[in-house]
């Protein structure tokens, strides 16, 4: 269900939420409601007396439509479990709390949503610490969420209220197909990172990572890139981190200062990389329609369609992302997110984080 302001989403929250058949809920708000009526939307989900969580997204997907503004309310017609994690300060706080609170899931659990402040420092360690608890038997989906001007501030929910730098998850004994794939293909050979920080790449085979990076680009199509304008051509331009068991995994250049690579999400040292090429064409028949294919068969049933697209897919797509998202809606019509990071792990592999990627999760509504 769509809301177009909080409003609206107040004015019918306690009907939507009295449903007995719905059990739990997903809220979603678009990046442009993040300050609008804090107070009142922390109170209204603190008193939510069913399981919910979600988060704020850059933008947001209802009724098959893209939004950059409102809210997505979702009844869930199973129940969840939903946990916080806040103020956590290193691995070992993480794994002691999520094994103690989730302990009592780990035989039964099918399915594991989580979604990640995505400028929490600790996200990463959160994934991989999920992952060691559940391990490879049940269906991760999730995404990272906050605004497009990377800017800190509350951006996660769950009955806890709205939540800064952490992570929600919430376990589902409720069986999904899921689907991922992004379209990108390899233009280069395997490049080595031998310098990185975080989330900043800073050397690529023991040069400066930006000449490298440009020295790519210029042999694949000629173009000219600059760091004082960077996006614009590094948007056709990903890395795909080289994996032997799955597709690569596309991380998402953003900027570059005095030579340095930004990337959305870390790039660890020593691993190889490729340089990724795609175009519309590519990204809607080896991205989302080869996601809506690994899920299509689910679709025949009665069911919800959950959608977790990246945003910079949107960014590179701009007017035509409404061909992504007629594909994704075949059958049927989702709702989801525009994400800053895509949380799954495609055939029961391990728990990966994703960018420019589409990720599509189908279960059945058995009520």
């Amino acid at each position: 269900m769509y809301y177009e302001n909080f409003h609206a989403l107040n004015a019918n929250f306690k009907e939507v939420v009295s449903n007995e058949q719905a059990k739990s809920f997903f809220l979603f708000a678009a990046a442009n409601q993040q300050d609008d009526n804090f107070d009142e939307l922390n109170a209204l989900i603190v008193n939510c007396d069913k399981p919910i969580m979600g988060g704020v997204f850059p933008e947001i997907i209802a009724d098959g439509k893209r939004h950059n503004d409102g809210y997505c309310f979702v009844p869930l017609y199973f129940e969840l479990d939903v946990q916080t994690y806040t103020g956590v300060e290193n691995f070992d706080d993480i794994a002691d709390k999520l094994k103690s609170e989730v302990n009592q899931h780990v035989n039964d659990a099918e399915t594991v949503f989580c979604f990640s402040d995505a400028l929490w420092s600790f996200k990463d360690l959160f994934i991989n610490s999920l992952y060691d608890v559940f391990g490879p038997f049940v269906n991760y989906l999730g995404g990272g969420a906050g605004n497009l001007q990377f800017k800190s501030k509350p951006c996660l929910f769950s009955n806890n209220g709205v939540v800064l730098n952490g992570a929600v998850i919430g376990v589902a004994k409720m069986e999904s197909a899921i689907g991922v794939a992004h379209g990108w293909t390899s233009i280069s050979e395997g490049i080595k990172v031998t310098e990185a920080h975080e989330n900043m790449v800073k050397r690529l085979n023991d040069e400066i990572a930006f000449d490298v990076y440009k020295q790519e680009i210029q042999r694949h199509k000629g173009i000219e890139i600059t760091e004082d304008a960077f996006f614009d051509v590094a948007k056709s331009y990903p890395f795909g981190m080289v994996k032997l068991d799955s597709e690569m995994i596309i991380r998402d250049p953003i900027s570059s200062v005095h030579g340095e690579l930004q990337i959305v999400d870390k790039v660890p040292e020593g691993i190889y990389v490729r340089i990724m090429y795609g175009d519309i064409e590519s990204l809607l028949e080896q991205g989302s329609q080869k996601a809506l294919q690994s899920v299509l068969e689910a679709t025949k049933d009665n069911h919800q369609k959950f959608c977790i697209d990246c945003i910079s897919r949107v960014l590179y797509m701009q007017d035509d992302f409404f061909k992504e998202l007629d594909i994704i809606n075949t059958n049927s019509n989702a709702f989801g997110i525009l994400s800053l990071g895509e949380f799954a792990n495609p055939n029961k592999t391990r728990l990966q984080i994703f960018n420019k990627t589409c990720v599509i999760a189908v279960w059945k509504i058995t009520n």
